[in-house]
């Protein structure tokens, strides 16, 4: 990933020259610099600066919102390289044709693909993790309704790249149906990365497998996590505060409770 590359530059110069930046500083700065080569990327790839952490990221015009999205339990994902070949820049130019209005039903298409049914998958997929509810499961099926929508609206756009054979050969591959949840194509699609949410680690290992030996292609895992909780945290306060003294002489103000007149 160009973005990943770009984020990784990034955070190697904040930590050598201690710059002080935040990962969403480090972000802005990944994207700044890659729009300045030929990758004309967008704003979204470079939350893989949060690491193996679930981030929903909104877009409002070119501000940018982050929220880490808490996790009750592991998701074993395996993300596949298909070794084919895409071109994104096709892709990308053909769904840029349906913008900024609809002249046509493939362009409506395309804005219902990549508006309000984009919008309602995410919000549900946040939500059915915040829930914790069966999560695996629940987020299996809205990763297949949502490939079933792309494949729906987007394929007319672009019919040449996004019918994508070995995509959709690898997708609906019988011997793996079995140890998965559910299955997408990745970014803008077309023949370039597909990626599988196992039903466990056992499960994932097996998919990797077949896949690997069957179809020739590349597989990497990838388990999204609820993070590190924090149990305990150390508050360096001193200080003998004047104005409440001799009170300070046991506790510091730093650590006094706060009270109203009630």
């Amino acid at each position: 990933s160009s973005a990943a590359l770009c984020v990784m530059v990034t955070r190697a110069f904040n930590r050598v020259y201690d710059l002080k930046l935040s990962v969403r500083g480090e972000m802005d700065v990944a994207y700044h610099g890659e729009i300045r080569t030929p990758s004309r990327c967008g704003r979204l790839d470079q939350c893989c600066a949060f690491g193996n952490t679930i981030v929903a990221m909104t877009f409002d015009g070119d501000t940018l919102g982050t929220r880490e999205v808490r996790m009750s339990e592991e998701l074993y994902l395996v993300l596949v390289d298909l070794c084919a070949a895409k071109d994104t820049k096709e892709i990308l130019a053909s769904l840029n044709k349906c913008y900024p209005f609809p002249d046509d039903d493939i362009s409506k298409g395309v804005h219902k693909l990549l508006g309000p049914l984009n919008k309602q998958t995410v919000l549900k997929g946040i939500r059915l993790i915040e829930e914790g509810k069966d999560t695996a499961r629940r987020i299996g099926e809205l990763m297949v309704a949502a490939q079933k929508d792309f494949d729906k609206y987007a394929i007319p756009a672009c019919p040449q790249e996004l019918t994508a054979p070995v995509l959709h050969k690898v997708l609906n591959y019988e011997p793996v149906q079995k140890h998965i949840w559910g299955c997408k194509g990745v970014g803008s699609q077309g023949d370039g990365t597909a990626q599988f949410l196992a039903k466990s680690e056992e499960d994932r290992d097996k998919v990797i497998e077949i896949l690997e030996r069957d179809l020739g292609v590349s597989c990497m895992k990838l388990t999204l996590g609820s993070g590190v909780k924090v149990r305990k945290a150390v508050i360096p306060a001193a200080g003998h505060d004047p104005h409440l003294f001799p009170a300070t002489k046991c506790v510091t103000s730093s650590l006094f409770p706060v009270r109203d007149t009630d």
